[in-house]
């Protein structure tokens, strides 16, 4: 009878060591992994429609259509989202998402950080306060698109990755914002692109035409169309997500065409 009931008191023991809580810090690490997973697949699911709609059925003649588009999605939980900035030159409100930087206001074509003189040609853009030494418009200084700084400016900044439910006794639960990207396919290949543009959007080289005196390709590009920023928030339990609940994508004023530097 001893033996038995310390046997089963050993089990009790064993049970609740094995209900414990995981650490706040690991349980965070493993929820933000499976939301990587969950933006991959979605980028995935985009390049695989991006190659579908690459292929050409020769013996039916079919091709693309025209305008025939896929998204891609960009998640950084250390990245936030800027909403209601205002230019400082044009006061245009602007939503800024600094997983990226980016350079020209979309309404007055000027640095929308930094303050223009009262007697700056507003026609010129960008005039020579938004120019670098190279001639090309110039990134803006560090310390102007902190997250500090935006708050400073009255526009409301939320994370990329916000916990909301942090009791790793239930599951946790997060409000999660995200950038999502609308392609649009380019028969005739006309539109300009520059190597940031490549490397940013992880654009297949094979899908962009080139010129005269390149190596010849088929025609056709998938040129930026839209870009949205959305708000869902997600669920963690066991180490799987689910969606709880997402808000209409608000869609993003697209910025000034930089040419070498966007």
């Amino acid at each position: 009878m001893r033996l038995t009931l310390l046997s089963l008191a050993v089990l009790g023991s064993l049970t609740l060591v094995s209900c414990k809580p995981v650490p706040k810090e690991q349980a965070t690490k493993a929820f933000i992994k499976e939301l990587h997973l969950h933006f991959n697949n979605l980028n995935n699911e985009g390049q695989a429609r991006k190659d579908e709609l690459r292929k050409a059925d020769a013996k039916l003649g079919l091709i693309t259509a025209t305008g025939s588009i896929y998204s891609t999605y960009l998640f950084d939980e250390n990245a936030f989202v800027v909403f209601d900035y205002r230019c400082k030159t044009c006061e245009t409100k602007l939503i800024i998402y600094s997983a990226e930087t980016q350079y020209l206001c979309p309404s007055c074509g000027h640095c929308p950080y930094v303050q223009h003189g009262a007697n700056f040609n507003r026609k010129e853009s960008p005039c020579k306060l938004c120019l670098g030494t190279d001639g090309k418009p110039k990134e803006p200084n560090p310390t102007l698109i902190t997250k500090e700084a935006f708050e400073g400016a009255k526009a409301s900044v939320k994370p990329m990755f916000e916990l909301t439910q942090e009791n790793t006794a239930k599951p946790l639960i997060a409000t999660v914002r995200y950038v999502r990207r609308q392609w649009a396919y380019d028969t005739r290949g006309v539109v300009d692109i520059s190597q940031k543009v490549v490397e940013r959007a992880s654009v297949d080289m094979n899908y962009i035409p080139t010129d005269a005196q390149g190596v010849g390709r088929a025609p056709g590009f998938h040129r930026l169309d839209s870009t949205f920023v959305g708000e869902m928030e997600f669920e963690y339990r066991s180490g799987d997500i689910a969606v709880r609940w997402r808000r209409p994508e608000e869609a993003v004023r697209p910025w000034k065409d930089l040419k070498g530097n966007q």
